[in-house]
């Protein structure tokens, strides 16, 4: 083999060595790449309770009820399902109760979120 081969072969070989680690990466982290999981997909999957996961979605109307040391328990909503949810610490500056945007495309389609 002559020195171009063998480099052109081991460029070859590092490219689908790092191809087949990032399938492997990406596959593993299939699930986790999704930044935030509405209740519908959450009781799709039956994620068992205790799980730590990022839930999106508005806050159910009527169902915050705040306890002692910063403790809170809301139900979060996407229209569908709703969720029970016990959260200790400082809520998000964009947590309100029963509240969520609207906001228009270009071709004039409303969406909220």
């Amino acid at each position: 083999m002559t020195r171009k081969q063998r480099r052109l072969v081991l460029i070859g070989s590092a490219l689908g060595v790092l191809a087949l680690a990032a399938v492997l990466v990406l596959s593993a982290l299939r699930d986790s790449i999704v930044f935030f999981n509405s209740p519908t997909d959450v009781m799709e999957k039956k994620i068992t309770a205790g799980t730590r996961i990022r839930l999106g979605g508005l806050v159910k109307p009527g169902t915050l009820t705040r306890g002692e040391e910063l403790a809170v328990r809301f139900e979060v909503t996407d229209g569908k399902s709703a969720i029970p949810v016990a959260y200790k610490g400082i809520l998000p500056d964009l947590f309100r109760e029963g509240r969520g945007r609207r906001r228009r495309t270009r071709s004039g389609r409303v969406l909220q979120g």
